[in-house]
């Protein structure tokens, strides 16, 4: 299961993936490498024949590396099979916010309530089980926050060390199983609850591999250039489905009964986890070792005077201790001392908290006896509209950054080319907070309704474009480790996701919708600083984020002279934290 790899060692202890080297480790590894010298690689026309017919040549580091053109790696893949792989990653994330987190919940007077951050809940299931409302919330709501933050942090390094696809069929398997699971407990048997928070738990678990692991396979697939427009489908898509599930839970829950809203997503992901059988694998360094490993099956091998074939693979485990300690882990580690991380994940964390606030009310407001709706208990939720429609208004800013790059086309664009619509977005978030909080009832009673909905407009411009530049941003600096890093920044919206439920409701009910809609719409006018604060300082904290300059250091390593379909922009040799990594090693006779 673990690979065997054969690591210098450095100094007194031995170098991990989270701890890129300083300068004397540095001179220690160079030394060691140097020592290779007399066993470098010796070109014949048979190694070379090979090596091109696996699309790899020899690095001028002695390293088994990806050529330029090689259509083996994932980003020289054809077109066609790059659109069906990031198209079903897209659509699973899509269809698991709006039907496995379907965002629903009934509450004791029967009024939904659409939030952003809640599960599926129903008071006919608070009926049916017997269990008080706060305990219905921690079953059906809190235990998939949860498991979704845990699932978050985990399974992008499983994705790193063992694949993509592994974890992309696994997801959409389980989640069916588990949406069974909860349709099919029946009330009257011991432990039900206990069940329930079991398969919501699992369920949350599982749901967050395309969320984290998708910006992942996107930078795996496509370079900076395209990533501008896949990470604005995903993003968009994504929100979608968030703000999807609010309409589509309640008309399910209204005409056929909350459990259907589960038998409903148990089908749809069991149709997703064929889809997934089809996907292939896009980690770069899982597939340059699998390459490395067919040419030792073609080959006699031998110690004794045989060219070494070795590769730069810092996703090969040693040993299952080396995997729990160092890689596993890799997420908590970067959201606790990568200050880019930290920061990204703190403007994220903050701003999305503002727009759980908002959407908690939302059908609060529109219910009110104000606006005289038919059936405004399921009727409410068409509120989400505005805010799907203003999702949209984001990719215009996309190809400005898509002329922007192509007018530069240069490797040394800077990350931070791409943050100009955030400081658009946020005014914008304000905006749309202010006029909402003062053309709705009961201060403004005879404002229409399509002038409150209007003002949603630009909060879900603001939406997708904060997802957006910063998921789009954190793949640029973090490249090949995109996973683990956004990772980091999906837990503290977790966090944020499974908080606001406890207090939003009662503020719009205790402080009126005017004056809880106020509050929110002043955090977010101080929060317009917050882009020029990452635009002033973001080149300062990438620099001192080490792990960042190791992945580029990775990325570039693994294609030929950091150049071609695997080199990031933006990232040059003279950037790079580290000489080597962790090296794979073969002998090899041809």
């Amino acid at each position: 299961m673990f690979a065997s790899v054969s690591q210098p060692s450095l100094s007194s202890s031995s170098y991990t993936l989270l701890q890129p080297l300083d300068e004397v480790e540095l001179a220690i590894f160079e030394s060691k490498m140097a020592s290779y010298s007399d066993h470098d690689v010796v070109s014949t026309p048979d190694l070379d024949d090979l090596l091109e017919k696996h699309g790899l040549e020899v690095g001028a580091d002695q390293h088994l590396c990806w050529s330029a053109d090689s259509r083996y790696h994932p980003r020289n893949w054809h077109s066609n099979r790059k659109l069906y792989d990031a198209g079903l990653i897209i659509m699973l994330e899509m269809l698991i916010s709006s039907c496995v987190d379907s965002r629903l919940t009934i509450d004791e007077n029967g009024r939904t309530l659409m939030s952003t951050v809640g599960s599926a809940v129903s008071d006919e299931a608070r009926l049916e089980y017997g269990y008080e409302k706060t305990l219905g919330y921690f079953a059906f709501t809190s235990a998939f926050l949860l498991g979704e933050g845990i699932g978050g942090i985990f399974l992008p390094p499983i994705s790193e060390s063992f694949g993509r696809k592994l974890v992309y069929v696994a997801a959409p398997l389980l989640c069916s199983v588990f949406c069974v699971l909860v349709a099919a407990v029946p009330p009257q048997m011991n432990g039900s609850v206990a069940c329930l928070i079991f398969a919501r738990f699992a369920a949350g678990m599982v749901s967050s591999v395309p969320a984290t692991v998708a910006p992942g396979s996107l930078e795996d697939m496509f370079d900076e250039k395209q990533r501008i427009w896949t990470v604005a489908a995903w993003t968009t898509a994504s929100n979608v489905g968030v703000l999807f599930g609010p309409i589509y839970g309640s008309y399910i829950t209204r005409y056929l009964g909350w459990r259907w809203v589960f038998w409903i997503s148990a089908v749809i992901m069991a149709v997703c986890f064929v889809l997934t059988l089809f996907l292939r694998e896009s980690r770069s360094t899982r597939l340059l070792q699998q390459k490395l490993d067919e040419i030792l099956a073609l080959t006699k091998t031998s110690s004794a005077g045989a060219a070494p074939l070795r590769i730069h693979n810092p996703d090969a485990v040693p040993s299952l201790n080396a995997f729990l300690t160092d890689t596993l882990f890799r997420p908590l580690h970067l959201l606790f001392t990568e200050p880019i991380v930290i920061l990204c994940s703190a403007l994220n964390a903050i701003s999305f908290a503002m727009i759980y606030g908002l959407t908690e009310g939302l059908t609060i407001v529109y219910s009110s006896p104000s606006y005289g709706l038919a059936d405004a208990h399921t009727t409410s939720s068409l509120a989400f509209l505005p805010l799907i429609l203003g999702l949209f208004f984001s990719l215009p800013f996309r190809a400005v950054d898509a002329r922007r790059f192509r007018e530069l086309n240069a490797d040394g664009v800077p990350p931070e080319r791409k943050l100009t619509s955030f400081a658009v977005a946020v005014p914008a978030l304000a905006l749309g907070f202010w006029v909402f909080a003062w053309t709705i009832p009961p201060l403004v009673p005879q404002a229409p309704m399509w002038v409150s909905m209007a003002a949603l407009v630009p909060v879900g411009f603001a939406i997708n474009d904060l997802d957006s530049v910063l998921c789009g941003y954190m793949a640029d600096v973090y490249s090949m480790y995109a996973a683990s890093a956004f990772s980091a920044l999906s837990l503290l919206r977790a966090l944020c996701a499974a908080a606001f439920p406890l207090f939003a409701e009662p503020m719009f009910e205790r402080m009126g919708a005017n004056a809880a809609a106020s509050v929110l719409a002043a955090i977010a006018t101080v929060f317009c600083v917050s882009p020029w604060v990452l635009l002033r300082y973001g080149p300062a904290l990438r620099q001192r984020s080490a792990f960042a300059e190791y992945s580029a250091a990775m990325s570039e390593k693994t294609m030929a002279g950091g150049a071609g379909a695997g080199a990031s922009a933006g990232s040059s040799t003279e950037t790079l934290g580290v000489a080597g990594g962790v090296d794979q090693m073969a002998m090899v006779r041809v």
